[in-house]
């Protein structure tokens, strides 16, 4: 995993090479859903056995369970399989998820990576829901939705000059109206890292309803500036250092320990700052 951060391992070029490509018998989704529900889950099932050659396993000594683990760069390698690809509209997670943390893993006080490694559980998740009827999806955006509705996946990084929430959701719309006739969960984070009020948006539109949650990621014990704005219909606080529990404050919902772990599932697991640097912004409301 370190190797792939400082630059020193291909992971794509191995996967490439080491894989064991799907035989047409093999139902891609079926093989995609499992792989998915690992990573998240860290439950292996013989469904992912052909990827195990790219995992390791941990040992959970309170609960003597044992678990497996991707290193990121494997999942990422795994999930822009060609054979995957036709599933989801995100064009590359090496893209979207390990070249930027490889950029700012080495800047923790910034915060960046924390943000990146929280993205990279966001997609995880709405790739999950998009092919398990029953999964929430992140923050549990598609939970409700009705049965038959089949969700595609995409992923937007803004505009540069996209600096407000206004404009971010006036871009959002432009790629509602763009898949029209489908129901997508579609992800877009700022360019800009100040973003005033929020980080990312997480949106869900299908035949009988639109949903748009706003999160902001944040370091330690810090606090939205800002109460939650009134456009979007949920607010989430992810940040370091949770809680036992959530609660809500100024409109936003603060995720506790056991969300965040779920939102980040057990391959993302070891990438979680185990010491949380020092913020400026440590006043509560």
């Amino acid at each position: 995993m370190y190797s792939a951060l400082v630059g020193h391992f291909d992971a794509q070029e191995r996967y490439r090479k080491r894989k064991i490509a799907l035989s047409a018998n093999d139902d891609a989704a079926k093989v995609l859903l499992a792989f998915v529900r690992a990573v998240r889950s860290g439950v292996y099932s013989k469904e992912v056995a052909r990827f195990s050659q790219f995992a390791s396993s941990a040992k959970n000594d309170l609960s003597n369970t044992v678990s497996i683990r991707w290193p990121l760069c494997f999942v990422s390698a795994i999930l822009d399989d060609e054979a995957f690809k036709c599933l989801h509209a995100i064009n590359s997670f090496e893209e979207t998820v390990v070249v930027p943390l490889h950029t700012f893993a080495q800047s923790s006080e910034s915060g960046l990576d924390w943000e990146i490694i929280v993205k990279a559980g966001i997609l995880i998740s709405a790739l999950e829901a998009s092919l398990l009827p029953t999964a929430g999806g992140p923050f549990g955006i598609a939970e409700g939705l009705p049965a038959g509705e089949c969700i595609r996946v995409l992923y937007r990084t803004l505009p540069e000059e996209i600096q407000t929430l206004e404009a971010a959701l006036e871009e959002v719309e432009k790629v509602l109206r763009a898949f029209a006739s489908i129901c997508i969960l579609l992800t877009v984070t700022f360019v800009f890292s100040r973003s005033p009020v929020i980080d990312g948006i997480v949106c869900l539109r299908s035949s009988t309803l639109t949903r748009r949650f706003g999160y902001q990621v944040k370091l330690s014990r810090a606090y939205p500036e800002r109460d939650a704005p009134p456009s979007l219909d949920k607010c989430i606080l992810v940040r370091g250092k949770p809680p036992s529990g959530g609660n809500e404050v100024r409109g936003w919902t603060f995720l506790g320990k056991a969300d965040i772990d779920e939102l980040v599932g057990c391959s993302l697991q070891p990438l979680v700052p185990s010491e949380w640097p020092p913020v400026v912004d440590e006043a509560q409301p």
